[in-house]
């Protein structure tokens, strides 16, 4: 059965792209290269605090 988005989703997306708020080009517009680009620099962050 497919499981549409729904508002849990919307909920999401926008979390995402408040994260992202501020990146550069299609990054902060985004959802598929909002969370690639909130993967990425949580993945820096974790890196850099080492």
């Amino acid at each position: 059965m497919r499981v549409k988005g729904g508002p849990q989703g919307h909920l999401r997306h926008k979390k995402i792209l408040k994260i992202t708020k501020g990146q550069r080009g299609s990054k902060h517009l985004l959802f598929k290269r909002a969370n690639e680009a909130m993967l990425k620099s949580l993945w820096y962050a974790t890196r850099d605090r080492r």
